[in-house]
């Protein structure tokens, strides 16, 4: 896994202060758990962006930020796009060029062509910070499922995001009041229900979500949901087992792209045991 972190000011046209290269690090280093291999920052007018990696895919060159060629669009992503060389090859096709072999790079170029309807193209499991430079826009993101955690809060009119509470409880600015609602779910539930934290000011962004920040106003908007439409009305029981184990199998073999070495978890049921399966026979 990997962590991201960074903020967005309300005057879009603000320049980084003395001081906000140490607070970005800082923050940085409260996660470096999530990312012991690099760190990677940047501050300009308006926003910072700050990761912590983990390297799985690109190990020489796929260090973060991440720009697109006019270095206008800039990106942080925690965790991994599954159909990136699919995204990548067509983009080439558009006349995109890249300068890593790493999953993240694609992203901004998918911005450039498609805008905020970016993250209808992954297929992955992610948080995506992303700063438009020439609209002073910032965009984050969430996988399907909410895979990837992702928490935001503002605080003096400034919004702040990070992979981790305990990131965002790094900045001076940040001094959050326990959400006694949150407490109680906890207490029921064994866990805070999205939107919610266990603070007041601070929520995550719930999956299949993404949230614009732009001079100071915050619009989210639900990019994906599950469907349960009905398929044909009758398939035979040998056909449906087919169709399942090729959907199994296509699932595994994509998410085992990777320049390290990879392991399954074995609970010793069947799940694990067929993924397992199809781990070792692709």
């Amino acid at each position: 896994m990997c962590g991201i972190t960074g903020w967005a000011k309300s005057d879009p046209e603000s320049l980084p202060l003395a001081g906000d290269e140490e607070i970005l690090r800082s923050m940085c280093n409260s996660m470096v758990h999530r990312g012991p291999d690099s760190e990677g920052i940047w501050l300009g007018a308006g926003s910072a962006l700050g990761m912590r990696r983990l390297s799985i895919i690109d190990l020489k060159t796929g260090d973060q930020p991440v720009w697109n060629e006019e270095r206008s669009v800039v990106v942080v992503m925690n965790g991994e796009i599954y159909n990136f060389k699919t995204i990548r090859a067509k983009l080439e096709e558009k006349g995109h060029t890249f300068k890593t072999e790493g999953d993240t790079e694609v992203v901004p170029h998918l911005y450039d062509e498609y805008g905020e309807e970016f993250v209808e193209h992954l297929n992955g499991m992610f948080a995506i910070a992303l700063w438009d430079l020439r609209q002073r826009k910032l965009i984050i993101a969430r996988d399907r499922f909410g895979e990837k955690p992702l928490y935001y809060g503002v605080f003096g009119n400034d919004l702040y995001f990070a992979s981790e509470l305990k990131v965002l409880l790094t900045h001076s600015k940040i001094d959050p009041e326990i959400d006694l609602k949150a407490l109680q779910q906890y207490l029921s539930y064994d866990y805070v229900p999205a939107p919610r934290s266990i603070y007041k000011e601070i929520n995550k962004l719930p999956a299949a979500h993404t949230l614009v920040w732009q001079s100071g106003k915050i619009s989210t908007r639900r990019y994906w949901d599950l469907s349960f439409d009905k398929g044909p009305e009758k398939i035979p029981i040998a056909e449906a087992s087919s169709v399942l184990r090729q959907k199994l199998s296509d699932s595994v073999k994509i998410r085992l792209v990777s320049d390290v070495p990879l392991g399954v978890l074995l609970s010793g049921g069947i799940d694990s045991s067929t993924i397992a399966a199809f781990a070792q026979h692709h």
